[in-house]
């Protein structure tokens, strides 16, 4: 295939491995704790050391599999500029997906963000294939010099999600208190303003951008109701000064 260098550096070790003691991105270098075994815990020591095994295969397993995507991916890129088609492309996405692990799901929706990025194959969300087209300039050319740029699993916006994800479920399995709640909220605020600042603003829709200062709204009536002083105007000040931006941003796309 041609245009595959990237993917081909990338299989040559640029993919991480674990191994004992190591550290890896978004992790902290962990020592397992050695125990002398005894007759007691011979078969309790054996079935540790099993399950640790287990896992390292695992994750070294996926580790491979990342750069054999990222060629499969590069490949159905040049079909599609050749012919497009989009078949090869979604038996691909389709294939990890029906893997039905947490590792595939992230692998595909990662897939899906680098297609969407350098080119016009996207999926709707019944997970049907199709070729987009931009409302304003039309149709979208495959942009090669982005997808050369990184694999899938290496792109910005990759690596963004899966620090994400693990601070999210590190979230999640905390015991839930006033806490976690605010700083959930204070995510949301900061992810909608990224969201109505960015190049994408025009995408939102009116009603969504009004749904959430409902949401607001009665988030602050519910913290005056139980004795909270502050509300959270901000959030809703921001929200009506940038609905009228992105109204007058979609008529002029229209």
């Amino acid at each position: 295939m041609a245009r595959t260098s990237n993917i081909t550096k990338v299989s040559k070790g640029k993919a991480n491995t674990v191994t004992e003691g190591s550290k890896t991105e978004g992790s902290k270098a962990l020592v397992v704790p050695q125990i002398r075994k005894t007759k007691g815990n011979t078969a309790l020591l054996t079935m540790i050391d099993k399950a640790i095994t287990g896992v390292r295969a695992m994750v070294q397993a996926v580790q491979r599999s990342e750069p054999l995507i990222a060629e499969a991916a590069s490949g159905c890129l040049e079909h599609f500029k050749k012919h497009g088609d989009m078949g090869p492309a979604d038996r691909l996405l389709k294939g990890i997906q029906s893997c039905n692990h947490p590792a595939a799901t992230s692998a595909g929706r990662e897939l899906q963000a680098w297609f969407r990025g350098c080119s016009p194959i996207q999926w709707d969300l019944k997970g049907k294939v199709f070729k987009n087209k931009d409302e304003t300039k039309g149709k979208i050319e495959v942009d090669q010099a982005k997808a050369d740029e990184a694999a899938f699993f290496e792109t910005k916006q990759a690596k963004t999600a899966r620090v994400a994800m693990d601070r999210a479920h590190g979230n999640a399995m905390k015991a839930a208190d006033l806490g976690f709640l605010i700083g959930r909220t204070a995510g949301v605020v900061k992810t909608l303003n990224n969201m109505l600042t960015g190049e994408d603003a025009r995408k939102i829709k009116a009603g969504a951008l009004e749904g959430m200062t409902d949401f607001v709204t009665d988030l602050n009536k519910v913290l005056k109701k139980h004795g909270g002083t502050k509300s959270v105007v901000p959030v809703v000040e921001v929200t009506k000064d940038q609905l009228a931006k992105v109204e007058e941003t979609v008529k002029k796309a229209a």
